[in-house]
């Protein structure tokens, strides 16, 4: 067994027996972080549990690993219900997988505030072309149909589409992502790295997974076009979810109207 890490416990026994066994106990937490995990390290049951922590109590589920842990082991087992790409049996290693690539945020990442690195958007941009060259990734199959995928592998003289490397996507309650880069942390080292930038993507990233999504707020204006010194009418909507995802028939709250001025 690998080295086990706890960080920000209330006292040392605090995960002394490794993933919560109950509902109750894992509901305390709001991101689950499996990180170089093979299927014989979760039971059928602890990932049954997993699932319920996503979809029920709106948790967030991170996975990293590289192409020795997220590929056909993964296949058709409960964990890879509620993960945003399929594993295939058929995709082993591949021949020149070590060679080295960079990790490609899609544009859809780019406008995602997760990736927002810097202060400005277009200074984020650049600098994720700054990453350093990585060289162990894995080569899952494909993103779901309802996932986002948020990375692609960059290698020059690639011509078929790019292999996923990151993507996530909504189970239930919570979301679930991975990322299939097991060397990522070389970002942190590289000479050439701002390590703010490094952390900052870092707290996003598990800020957004371990938010509250049972329930959605909406704004509407009544006036699409306000004129400046002018009040507008200012409609909220809160929605709510069941334990599936979806909304609930019944609002609590209607709506809410307040006049603001535009200025």
């Amino acid at each position: 067994a690998g080295p086990v890490i706890r960080q920000n416990v209330k006292d040392p026994g605090e995960l002394s027996s490794g993933l919560p066994q109950t509902l109750e106990e894992i509901s305390r937490y709001r991101v689950l972080v499996l990180s170089n995990v093979l299927p014989t390290d979760l039971s059928v049951d602890q990932q049954k549990l997993i699932l319920q922590f996503c979809g029920e109590l709106g948790g967030g589920v991170l996975m990293i690993g590289g192409y020795n842990l997220l590929q056909a082991p993964w296949q058709n087992s409960e964990l890879e219900k509620i993960l945003p790409v399929r594993f295939d049996e058929s995709r082993g290693p591949v021949a020149g997988e070590i060679q080295p690539f960079r990790f490609k945020p899609t544009p859809e990442a780019l406008e995602h505030a997760v990736f927002q690195i810097a202060a400005e958007k277009r200074a984020s941009a650049a600098a994720w072309e700054k990453l350093p060259l990585f060289r162990h990734f894995a080569p899952v199959s494909s993103p779901k149909p309802g996932a986002m995928v948020w990375g692609r592998l960059d290698r020059q003289g690639a011509v078929d589409e790019p292999p996923v490397l990151m993507a996530y996507q909504r189970y239930g309650l919570g979301l679930t992502s991975v990322l299939c880069v097991q060397d990522f942390y070389l970002w942190r080292l590289s000479k050439d790295t701002v390590p703010e930038q490094f952390d900052r993507f870092w707290c996003q990233l598990l800020r957004y997974l371990g938010q509250d999504r049972s329930f959605d707020d909406s704004i509407e204006f009544s006036d699409k076009e306000p004129r400046p010194k002018t009040e507008i009418q200012v409609l909220l909507e809160r929605r709510l979810f069941d334990s599936l995802g979806k909304s609930v028939e019944e609002p609590v709250a209607g709506g809410l109207s307040d006049a603001s001025r535009v200025q």
